[in-house]
């Protein structure tokens, strides 16, 4: 898929079909997707070889990182994928903040959009995939044989009146804005909405959550699901990537190469 789309570090550039960079991988993004796919199949790593565990796979996998490692390129890229696999995936794309949702969903998009670079590359690997039917700002639906519910994705801000229907995909993306630092009883709400709300609007078997993000406070919504998630093992796949401290060599070492 980075190939598909040459990386999202060019921002809204790329949105006009130019890709003048690719991401550079670290060892950080290797390891999200390693626990990623660990988490989606419920297979292990280990020995340099794959295992099939007794366990189903998880609910979804959390994905931490300090700002501006690569999380929302490695979430738009991976719900590219699923989509690929399965043209029937119906996602829905979640961020703090709604302009942010219909941004990210818009570049999932464009990598279906057969007058796209992107879109043009994405066909020569997976032809058999659908034309786009729709598209709008915050909806993107492809054309399939059967008409499904819900739209292949649906962009909302996790505060918004937009709830979506049924999905059997999710992507939450900085679930938590910096300012419920100074807010608990938004802390609050945020965290019931998506426990109470878009959780429940899964359906079927081949459920999954890709949670990534920062924690900004010990009692915001993110740091919550982590907690409950370490308490009640099985729900979500926990992975926490850090840069160096104060007393790395050097401090305050990137994850970047």
């Amino acid at each position: 898929m980075l190939y598909v789309s040459r990386s999202g570090i060019e921002g809204k550039r790329l949105h006009k079909g130019t890709d003048s960079k690719v991401l550079t991988m670290g060892r950080h993004h290797c390891q999200w997707a390693l626990d990623t796919f660990e988490a989606r199949s419920g297979m292990n790593y280990h020995k340099g070889r794959w295992n099939l565990t007794n366990v189903k796979p998880f609910k979804g996998v959390i994905l931490i990182g300090p700002p501006g490692h690569g999380k929302t390129e490695f979430a738009t890229h991976y719900l590219a994928l699923e989509i690929n696999a399965n043209p029937r995936t119906q996602s829905q794309y979640l961020h703090a903040i709604d302009d942010k949702a219909e941004e990210h969903m818009a570049f999932v998009a464009r990598l279906f959009d057969p007058g796209d670079e992107a879109g043009r590359r994405n066909i020569s690997i997976f032809p058999d995939n659908k034309k786009i039917l729709k598209k709008k700002s915050n909806i993107f639906e492809l054309k399939l044989p059967e008409r499904l519910k819900s739209p292949t994705i649906t962009a909302a801000g996790v505060m918004s009146a937009r709830l979506g229907g049924d999905t059997n995909i999710q992507v939450w993306d900085d679930i938590v804005p910096a300012s419920d630092v100074d807010e608990p009883t938004t802390r609050e709400r945020r965290s019931h909405r998506l426990g109470a709300t878009f959780t429940t609007r899964q359906r079927g078997e081949n459920t999954f959550i890709l949670c990534i993000g920062y924690f900004f406070h010990h009692d915001d919504a993110l740091s919550k699901l982590w907690k409950t998630s370490k308490k009640e093992p099985g729900i979500f796949y926990l992975s926490k990537q850090y840069t160096g401290g104060p007393t790395s060599t050097p401090r305050f070492a990137s994850l970047w190469p």
